[in-house]
């Protein structure tokens, strides 16, 4: 099998309102007054995507945590829910845009029954991720804001219940979890450490992110001023993250390693960590290859008990020193580390292969199914320069 380069990071989060006074779609309910559901999911390309039921038909949903309920544009169209509110939304990757909110009469997952759920009709930008994998909605943090959620990813199954008893959980250990006023995405704060110093991030658990922890670049800042806790390995100007309005414009992004990331009171050491644009730093998807997490919505608590040998090397790698980005649906260079190689490579250089696999007429969707990022720790990129038009063949490392 060929292996190929990651192409961006995807975040489908919908973190914040931009408007004075949000609208707060922390409405609905599930019908069963007592509850206790196991749902199978499957993974695609490090989303949770999750079988639905909407008058007898069976949709694909992606499970998202850090973002509310939403309607694709087709499934709109199909059911015509109403109106109820037009807001301005920022996105993960720091865009804002107008977004129509809906309310659905009802949804099955699994056993459960969803009522008068508001959402978020998605833009055209989401559309086209989603026709890419198949998704026709999410199921977000504000329908699950009553009850209790736990996500065993060897099991590849949720367990959704109106109470905590019904779990297995090792109950002496947990973390806060505070909850966004509007929609309830979670938030929690970890620990990092770095010989005697010390410090707090508060992060979103974010499933329908695809990485493993981003830091946000107002809390980059506030440690490197006021802390010792991390080490900046890399800084540079460039863009490689797609959100649910489109890709992230250019910016200083940075590249940091955390000696210690402590979560409740699991360890993890030396962590590599890539800046966000988002005003919220955030643990995506891959968390969940670590440990069995437990939402406690009702009683705002967060658990996480971590597998045994698992190894956080083999899941979260120093990423290449030349990263891509898309523009008018051709791939090229986003981001550049190593300064090293500015005189061969520049941003906006088109990528045309990397190793044997060509990235030439390859449309948005194609560049998203195939995306996977074991490929080693060394690719040869073949580049066309954007100004001169000539091909170049460049051997990239991972960041040391």
């Amino acid at each position: 099998m060929k292996k190929i380069l990651c192409v961006f990071t995807i975040c489908l989060t919908l973190v914040g309102f931009a408007q004075k006074k949000p609208s707060n779609i922390n409405h609905g309910q599930i019908s069963q007054k007592h509850y206790h559901d196991t749902i199978a999911y499957k993974m695609f390309k490090d989303k949770m995507l999750v079988p639905v039921i909407i008058e007898g038909k069976s949709y694909t949903f992606l499970f998202d945590t850090g973002a509310p309920f939403s309607l694709s544009k087709a499934l709109y169209q199909e059911f015509k829910p109403d109106i109820i509110d037009v807001i301005d939304v920022h996105d993960a990757s720091g865009n804002v845009a107008a977004i129509n909110i809906v309310s659905l009469p009802k949804l099955q997952l699994g056993a459960l029954t969803f009522e008068d759920t508001p959402g978020f009709l998605l833009q055209q930008n989401a559309e086209v991720y989603f026709q890419c994998i198949g998704i026709d909605g999410i199921i977000g943090s504000n329908m699950l804001r009553n009850s209790v959620v736990q996500i065993d990813d060897q099991k590849k199954h949720i367990i959704i219940t109106d109470k905590a008893k019904n779990l297995e959980i090792n109950t002496e250990f947990y973390s806060t979890m505070e909850l966004s006023k509007t929609q309830s995405n979670p938030f929690i704060h970890i620990k990092l450490e770095k010989g005697e110093a010390s410090a707090a991030d508060r992060v979103l658990f974010d499933t329908g992110a695809d990485d493993f922890y981003a830091m946000s670049k107002k809390a980059c800042q506030y440690f490197e001023e006021k802390t010792d806790v991390l080490d900046v390995l890399a800084k540079a100007n460039g863009a490689n993250s797609w959100g649910m309005h489109g890709f992230a414009k250019k910016n200083e992004k940075l590249i940091l390693k955390i000696p210690k990331m402590i979560i409740n009171t699991e360890v993890f050491k030396d962590v590599f960590v890539n800046t966000t644009t988002s005003n919220e730093s955030r643990f995506g998807a891959k968390v969940l290859s670590f440990g069995k997490v437990t939402l406690d919505y009702d009683k705002q608590r967060f658990y996480f008990d971590s597998y045994d040998l698992v190894d956080l090397r083999t899941f979260v790698k120093p990423p290449f020193v030349v990263q891509p980005t898309m523009k008018d649906e051709q791939l090229v260079v986003g981001i550049i580390w190593d300064e090293t190689l500015s005189e061969q490579v520049k941003l906006g250089d088109y990528i045309l292969k990397v190793n044997e696999f060509s990235y030439e007429d390859k449309n948005f969707c194609e560049l998203v199914v195939h995306q996977n990022d074991d490929i080693g720790d060394e690719i040869v990129m073949t580049l066309k320069d954007m100004d001169t038009g000539e091909i170049k063949t460049v051997t990239v490392g991972r960041l040391k």
